[in-house]
């Protein structure tokens, strides 16, 4: 769709906030969401603004100004950025194991994995039901 990807201001992983724009709370994607949500992310890289005029965005936060993003007149369309559905706590923990080299270069060592894994935990039941909605919403559109 013409947007450009970059990288993020800063390595955005782990449980972060998540907040719908007013967009994002009229989308049937986000039907039945809180104006806020915990986020998984596992990333540096981001939609980079301006967005291109048929782009809208449905979500932001602190870590990425661009979480979610809907094509206007065709509400099927949807861009997320983040990856709630791979949050399931052992998968998390391998990663944390696997990607410790790179992590360990990111945002100069503030990264924290025992902290990740703890807010793994914590949202986990969170994360599972709202993607569970997120996808149940999506098929309304198919």
């Amino acid at each position: 769709m013409g947007a450009k990807i970059g990288n993020n201001l800063r390595a955005s992983l782990g449980v972060i906030r998540g907040f719908l724009t007013h967009n994002g709370r009229q989308h049937g994607i986000f039907a039945g969401f809180e104006k806020t949500m915990p986020l998984f992310k596992w990333h540096t890289q981001m939609v980079q603004e301006p967005l291109p005029g048929p782009l809208q965005i449905l979500a932001t936060s602190a870590d990425c100004p661009v979480e979610a993003i809907s094509v206007r007149e065709r509400p099927h369309l949807v861009g997320l950025q983040s990856d709630s559905y791979a949050a399931a706590p052992a998968d998390v923990a391998a990663w944390l194991t696997k990607d410790e080299r790179w992590l360990a270069g990111l945002n100069n060592g503030e990264i924290d994995p025992d902290d990740i894994l703890t807010h793994v935990h914590r949202y986990q039941k969170t994360l599972r039901d709202d993607f569970a909605r997120l996808f149940s919403n999506f098929l309304q559109y198919t």
